[in-house]
C-alpha cells in the first residue's frame, strides 16, 4: 500500500500555512480556486462519492451536463485525456463553475474532510514528491520571489512503481454514482 496522500498533502498544507502565516488567506469564503474544474485523481473521486450528498450530487448532475459536451477525455467513464493543451482549454472555457461541494452562500467546502489532493494542496509553495504546486494568486500579496520561496514545503516520497492513474473532474466524481 502507497503513502496516505490526504494525510501528507494535509500535513504539508498546515506547515506551509504556519511558514508563510499572513501571506496564506485561505478561509472559508476564499472560494476563487472552487470556482473551476480541475484535474483529481480516481483515488479522490471514489473518496468523494463515498460522502455524496443528494444536494452535492444535483448540482454535480447539472455541472456535468455543462462539461461533457467538450470534455477532453472520454465523457462516458469521465476519464480526462493526458494532453495538457485539451486540458488546459477546458479548465480555462470552464473557469467560474462552482464545485458541486462549493456552499456558494457562506464559501466553504461541505466535504472539507474528505477533499481531493489537489484542494489540500493549493495556495501555498508545497513540493510533493517532485511536483509543485501553484501558489494561489490571492496568496503572497507584496511578498518576494526569495520570501515566497522561504515559505516552500517540500515533501519526499518513498519511492513507488509508476502507474499513471486516471485522472477525472469532481462533477464527474459525484455525478457517476458508480462504484470506485
Amino acid at each position: 500500500m502507497g503513502p496516505n496522500l490526504p494525510v501528507i498533502a494535509e500535513a504539508a498544507f498546515q506547515e506551509a500555512k504556519q511558514r508563510a502565516g499572513d501571506w496564506i488567506v485561505c478561509r472559508p469564503g476564499c472560494d476563487s480556486c472552487c470556482r473551476r474544474p480541475f484535474a483529481i485523481t480516481e483515488e479522490d473521486a471514489a473518496r468523494l462519492r463515498a460522502v455524496a450528498t443528494p444536494g452535492i450530487v444535483a448540482r454535480a448532475e447539472a455541472a456535468w451536463a455543462r462539461l461533457q459536451a467538450d470534455f477532453p477525455g472520454d465523457a462516458s467513464t469521465g476519464t480526462l485525456s493526458d494532453r495538457e493543451d485539451w486540458r488546459e482549454w477546458f479548465f480555462a472555457r470552464h473557469q467560474g463553475l462552482a464545485c458541486p461541494a462549493l456552499d456558494e452562500e457562506t464559501g466553504s467546502c461541505l466535504v472539507h474532510q474528505h477533499r481531493p489532493v489537489a484542494c489540500r494542496l493549493y495556495g501555498p509553495l508545497i513540493t510533493i514528491g517532485g511536483e509543485t504546486s501553484d501558489p494561489c494568486p490571492l496568496c503572497y500579496l507584496g511578498a518576494t520571489a526569495a520570501e515566497i520561496e522561504q515559505t516552500r514545503v517540500t515533501v519526499e516520497l518513498p519511492p513507488a512503481p509508476v502507474t499513471p492513474g486516471r485522472e477525472t473532474v469532481i462533477a464527474w466524481a459525484f455525478a457517476s454514482r458508480m462504484l470506485p
